[in-house]
């Protein structure tokens, strides 16, 4: 990220972009690999354009589950109500500390559900990528205002870009979930 380098060293760099693979592209290479074809298509979608992520995926299926059980535990964080999620953000800052790398996971997490119930609140359902919760997130997108979710949206990445900082990070991590 070009915030996390001296300015100086910037911009004697070149940037370079690495767009994500299409979901056909690795929907193809999966099966290619031997991957079952309904497996196949929900990888594509999950690992959300990296073929590296879709092809562990495919190999660990105990990795998938957990993935799997963590979007199914972000998303009812995001159902519950004011009371629930801050004893949530507790347990979760008593576990996490100060661990960045699990906190980014976190974020990561809440980041990629709020986007999937924003495109179901829009019609948008054939571009999610947790498809294996589809009718988790309907039931939550439908008690969520498109407002409610964007203002969650912006405070999740507000809270990314403190991972980068020496703020105390379980210490604003709870203050912007009461927000949330």
């Amino acid at each position: 990220h070009k915030d996390s380098v001296l300015a100086t060293i910037y911009s004697r760099c070149q940037e370079i972009r690495f767009f994500p693979t299409q979901s056909a592209d690795i929907y193809k290479g999966l099966l290619n690999n031997g991957t079952p074809r309904s497996l196949a298509n929900e990888l594509s979608r999950v690992s959300q354009g990296l073929p590296t992520l879709a092809e562990r995926l495919a190999r660990n299926q105990e990795f998938y589950e957990t993935h799997k059980e963590e979007i199914k535990k972000t998303l009812n964080f995001v159902d519950a109500n004011q009371l629930e999620q801050l004893r949530i953000t507790e347990a979760i800052a008593e576990k996490f500390g100060n661990n960045k790398n699990e906190w980014k996971s976190f974020l990561d997490n809440l980041a990629n559900v709020l986007r999937d119930l924003l495109l179901f609140k829009l019609g948008q359902e054939q571009l999610t990528v947790n498809v294996f919760a589809t009718e988790m997130f309907k039931k939550v997108a439908d008690k969520k205002a498109v407002a409610e979710l964007s203002k969650t949206m912006v405070a999740v990445f507000e809270l990314k870009k403190l991972l980068s900082t020496n703020a105390n990070l379980k210490m604003n991590i709870e203050s912007a979930m009461l927000g949330i």
